[in-house]
């Protein structure tokens, strides 16, 4: 094809304007990038998130010419008010987030995007004349060590000239990662905030639960690059992890950056070949100049403590007290088997007898005391039953490990049935103050 010599021919009205927009917009390309780059080192891994930042890099004029890219950080459509300077209104923050899904889905599950707010301010850029504003945050995970390369992503941006507006899509450069490891080297994160809650309140099941929160400026990593958890007598059994997440951009940092903030919930459980007793607890240490804040539940409330306390239950001791409870209900079904044959044939020999107070209340002379009322033949079915609870009650709290310090007046379950016992024609015992029979 032969170029035309417009020296020659020369140019008509209408070809004369399509140049000046030709040239306006072949020149505008030069003056606006879109910028990629990892948050941190490039050695990403694959078995955590990273995050990667999106800004526009321009010049001073056409951030004065385009009136800002604010706009682009918004959905138009969702507003109640909104004006796109002669444009159609769009919802450029919607538009972004499929054109990036799109992009990567083949090989990054994205797991969010962060936009910066709409009143951003551009920053000086290391160039001459050039500024930078920062637009989004992507938290990016591979989904395998094979992918070695994060693609080109897209921003349309519009503009108006004197035929009406046009769109002009700007494009990153592709990015070279290293995904081969399954953990990432770790991210830049300054002003760390750990706040550790111990949980007793499962403590019947034999649980003690550790709910750690931490946030800061920069990507937050796994657990084990923030604490060693090491506690006496105590072992991990699960670790739960909420995720990372990125709520807004940082406001007053010197350079760009993300408030990044993560959970876990610790379950810890004590150990069967401790001789430590496991009442002592310490909470884990952090690796790095963090500020951390140690709590713990008292019923719903929650109460700052020292980074050593002491805990409220027992642990490590169910195993032990249920072999004790065990051998404490077969020697006390042994002694009730016992003073039933014994009543029984006393009955049988001699009639109806009263049952004499025992001498010292222990938990097996009061079981075994109990068992006898409940042979009296004057007992009513309903009294028989109430005494089975009593004796119930009795073996809980004294042979039982989950009974959490609770104690039970021998004195008042004795008291109870002293009169039930006896025949009337012979009297009632008393007990005195002492709490032995007269």
């Amino acid at each position: 094809m032969t170029p035309v010599s417009y020296g020659v021919v020369g140019l008509n009205n209408d070809e004369k304007e399509a140049r000046k927009v030709f040239d306006y917009y072949k020149d505008l390309v030069t003056e606006i990038k879109l910028d990629a780059r990892i948050d941190g080192p490039a050695a990403v891994g694959h078995g955590q998130p990273f995050g990667v930042f999106i800004d526009l890099r321009h010049t001073r004029d056409i951030e004065r010419e385009s009136g800002g890219f604010g706009r682009y950080l918004q959905n138009q459509n969702s507003l109640m008010f909104s004006y796109n300077y002669g444009r159609p209104t769009a919802d450029y923050r919607d538009r972004f987030e499929k054109l990036v899904k799109d992009a990567l889905k083949e090989h990054f599950e994205v797991v969010s995007i962060t936009f910066q707010s709409e009143s951003v301010h551009s920053r000086a850029d290391t160039k001459f004349a050039w500024r930078i504003t920062p637009y989004a945050y992507l938290l990016l995970k591979a989904r395998g060590p094979q992918v070695d390369t994060i693609p080109t992503v897209r921003l349309d941006l519009d503009f108006l000239d004197t035929s009406g507006f046009v769109v002009l899509p700007v494009e990153s450069p592709a990015l070279p990662i290293d995904c081969k490891a399954s953990k990432s080297e770790p991210r830049p994160l300054t002003k760390l905030q750990i706040t550790q809650t111990l949980d007793e309140r499962q403590a019947d099941k034999g649980k003690l639960l550790l709910e750690i929160k931490a946030d800061g400026i920069g990507l937050i990593g796994p657990l084990d690059e923030l604490l060693t958890i090491d506690t006496p007598g105590f072992e991990i059994k699960k670790t739960e992890d909420n995720g990372v997440n990125v709520p807004k951009f940082a406001e007053d940092s010197n350079s760009i950056a993300i408030v990044s903030e993560r959970s876990w919930t610790v379950t810890l459980q004590a150990k069967d070949d401790s001789n430590e007793r496991s009442q002592i607890f310490r909470f884990g240490l952090a690796k790095t100049g963090a500020d951390t804040t140690y709590q713990r539940y008292r019923d719903a409330d929650v109460e700052k403590v020292d980074r050593e306390i002491d805990l409220e239950r027992s642990y490590g001791e169910r195993r032990l007290g249920a072999s004790a409870w065990l051998i404490g209900s077969a020697i006390g079904l042994g002694l009730c088997a016992a003073c039933a044959v014994v009543v029984w044939f006393g009955k049988r020999r001699r009639g109806p007898t009263p049952v004499a107070l025992p001498s010292k209340l222990t938990p097996f002379t009061v079981i075994e005391f109990l068992a006898r009322v409940r042979s009296s033949p004057k007992l009513t079915a309903a009294q028989r039953t109430e005494i089975n609870h009593a004796i119930a009650a009795v073996e809980a709290c004294y042979f039982d490990a989950g009974n959490n310090g609770r104690t039970l007046d021998l004195h008042d379950t004795v008291q109870r049935w002293v009169f039930a016992a006896l025949p009337t024609d012979k009297g009632a015992i008393m007990v005195n103050s002492t709490k032995t029979a007269q």
